[in-house]
């Protein structure tokens, strides 16, 4: 890992910045202190909102308004995330073909919806999106990143200019991912459980891919839905019943489930693996890669929201609202917040 270069100044100036420039921030709800299954302030879906809308009718995040229909990235073909493995061993982990098949997905997703990810390299266009490595000491900057393997910048994001001229390799909207990180056996035992294997490789490509699936959302405009503290702790065991609203406060409300699915964008992607491990058990007993995706909330959201690129007035709350898309006539789903709480992006 690299050292900390934590300096007074630069702490108050960086921390200046945050507060007076973080333009487009994630949507939740606060926690309730205790359980209450019928609560929706059990979040499970938050958004971006547009900075202009923050204070008025919040709108939230089009990607199709900020990338056009197309995000074109750029990507170096040989480069690698290198763990470092508790007792000394190491392992590199190229990130383009897991980048290639991340996007492959979430055109799956969003490619009907108006929005195209595709390399720069398949011809045509102007890149507008970066994924590359960057030295672990960024991270340090933030006592917010120290943990992250990776913070994504998405199209729009006014702090961009700021970071270019105090940081060069920061030069434009882009998934910008630590070149190491460390990994301990228990780790590594956890994923051979998730996977079922010992492949090294195998486990640490398909965390990696975990982990650019969930960058790729928070370009497009997805963001943590909740915090640390209790990523897992409300999907097993299955007696637990919470409500799974999409739970930014939508009138429509989904049903009550038993075994409601686990998100792609919780915070902490070893969590969510084992989250989505214990989900789908008994049915299969280990993950594969395909099996690693967005909710059904999570889905449903994002599809309405990519192209959402006009304001709109909230309408009065009814039952069995359904969230629709038009991209055609570039219409918002009608999305009605309550009890707003606004926070600062995060990695």
């Amino acid at each position: 890992m690299y050292k900390n270069f934590f300096k007074p100044l630069r702490i108050f100036n960086l921390l200046s910045f945050i507060l007076l420039t973080a333009t487009i921030h994630g949507y939740a709800q606060p926690q309730p202190s205790n359980f209450d299954p019928s609560d929706p302030a059990y979040n499970h879906v938050s958004v971006f909102i547009e900075e202009e809308t923050l204070h008025t009718i919040p709108r939230p995040y089009s990607a199709v308004h900020h990338y056009g229909p197309f995000m074109r990235y750029t990507i170096d073909p040989q480069i690698t995330i290198r763990f470092n493995i508790e007792g000394g061993e190491s392992e590199d982990i190229r990130l383009q073909p897991l980048v290639d098949e991340a996007a492959t997905y979430w055109n799956e997703i969003l490619g009907d919806q108006g929005l195209t990810i595709v390399p720069f390299s398949s011809g045509g266009g102007i890149p507008n999106f970066i994924i590359q490595t960057v030295p672990n000491s960024y991270f340090y900057d933030d006592f917010n990143m120290q943990s992250s393997m990776a913070i994504t910048y998405e199209a729009g994001y006014s702090g961009l200019r700021y970071l270019n001229s105090h940081y060069s390799f920061i030069t434009s909207p882009g998934i910008y991912v630590r070149q190491s990180d460390e990994i301990t056996r228990a780790e590594l035992q956890q994923l051979e459980t998730n996977f079922g294997t010992n492949n090294r490789t195998v486990l640490l490509e398909n965390f990696v891919y975990t982990l650019i699936l969930h960058e790729f959302g928070h370009a497009v405009g997805l963001s943590h839905p909740r915090t640390r503290t209790n990523a897992i702790s409300l999907y097993p065991p299955s007696s637990e019943r919470w409500h799974t609203n999409d739970e930014l406060g939508v009138a429509s409300l989904e049903t009550l489930q038993d075994r409601p699915q686990p998100g792609l964008m919780e915070n902490y992607q070893f969590e969510f693996l084992q989250a989505l491990y214990l989900y789908n058990q008994p049915q299969y007993q280990h993950l594969a890669r395909h099996m690693i995706h967005l909710s059904d909330g999570e889905r449903r959201w994002i599809r309405a929201m990519v192209s959402c690129t006009r304001r709109y007035d909230p309408p009065p709350p009814e039952e069995n609202r359904e969230l629709n898309s038009n991209v055609n006539n570039q219409t918002c789903p009608k999305f009605v917040f309550l009890n707003r709480k606004y926070t600062r992006r995060t990695a």
